[in-house]
């Protein structure tokens, strides 16, 4: 099975701290279960803020003004 998919999910972090943060996981066709994944070298949740911060950083041209983030709600 050659499948594969990457599930990105936003989260909300317990107050006081109520950041948001993402959380990457991969799964392809050799393992049941998906792999939390580690992005920049974060060995947990990636808070939002930092992820377009360095995703700004690591972008060799400037992404356009008309570039935007979609989140779509999951359910539970």
């Amino acid at each position: 099975d050659f499948g594969s998919a990457l599930a990105i999910e936003l989260r909300r972090a317990p107050p006081p701290d109520a950041r948001d943060s993402l959380r990457f996981k991969f799964r392809n066709g050799t393992h049941e279960d998906f792999r939390t994944i580690h992005v920049f070298k974060h060995h947990e949740d990636i808070p939002l803020t930092e992820f377009i911060y360095r995703l700004e950083v690591y972008t060799p041209t400037p992404l356009p003004a008309s570039t935007s983030l979609t989140f779509l709600p999951c359910k539970s």
